[in-house]
């Protein structure tokens, strides 16, 4: 009997930064277990009296990082945000050139004096040629790395037709006015394929002009969410990009 060998789905991972693409790469989650980790000893069974059961022998934990990708931040962030009742905030990238923009609130309903939103924006470009869908989510067992007021906002995506990765965040405020640093590295986003078949992912370093062609996949074609989605289904092929 001859077994025919299941074809992998490349997630393609463009950038046209180089600090980004040689420092702080999109990695498997594998390469992402959190430090305080080795600390917990490793388990082991000696005897019905003589035995220890600890986190890295549990299942569910071990696969949780099995599976995915995940998206690190790319440069230290310092973030000032008033306390209730105000809407001030200040943000400052260390590499003097990232972004950060805002929804209005009349889109989630939320008050700018309880929760300041902000929308990382991203350095990098997805592009996948399967319909595959992923869960693009806050990590997890991260104990630590982000305030307890920093919420990652989670999402369902398909890489074949939207490219972006922009994280959207949301601190919660407090009685007095915040001061943090989100640290280079640390991880930002757990993207999990929702399938079965295997996923891997490939890096590239692009110039600007290529990156903003894979970028275009999901450009703005209606001002209707569902004629823009109409307009998507109807393309059976590969989108093309300059990549």
């Amino acid at each position: 009997m001859i077994f025919k060998k299941e074809k992998e789905i490349v997630l393609n991972c463009y950038t046209y930064r180089a600090d980004v693409y040689n420092y702080f790469p999109v990695v498997e989650t594998k390469k992402t277990f959190p430090t305080w980790l080795k600390k917990v000893k490793n388990s082991y069974f000696n005897s019905k009296d003589d035995y220890f059961e600890g986190l890295k022998s549990c299942p569910a934990f071990i696969e949780y990082f099995t599976k995915g990708f995940v998206l690190p931040m790319w440069s230290d962030l310092s973030l000032e945000v008033g306390p209730s009742g105000s809407d001030s905030y200040k943000w400052q990238h260390s590499d003097r050139r990232s972004e950060i923009s805002i929804h209005p609130y009349i889109q989630t309903g939320l008050s700018e004096q309880e929760y300041q939103h902000l929308k990382l924006c991203s350095p990098w470009g997805f592009s996948c040629s399967e319909e595959v869908k992923f869960l693009f989510s806050a990590p997890s067992w991260r104990f630590g790395d982000l305030p307890s007021t920093v919420e990652i906002l989670n999402g369902v995506v398909n890489y074949r037709t939207n490219a972006g990765t922009n994280i959207n965040m949301l601190v919660k405020r407090t009685g007095e006015q915040q001061k943090f640093i989100i640290k280079a590295g640390t991880p930002l986003v757990h993207v999990i394929p929702l399938t079965e078949k295997k996923v891997i992912i490939k890096t590239h370093l692009v110039n600007k002009e290529t990156w903003d062609s894979v970028l275009s996949v999901g450009a703005r074609t209606s001002f209707s969410s569902k004629a823009k989605k109409k307009i998507q289904q109807t393309f059976t092929g590969k989108f093309k990009t300059l990549s």
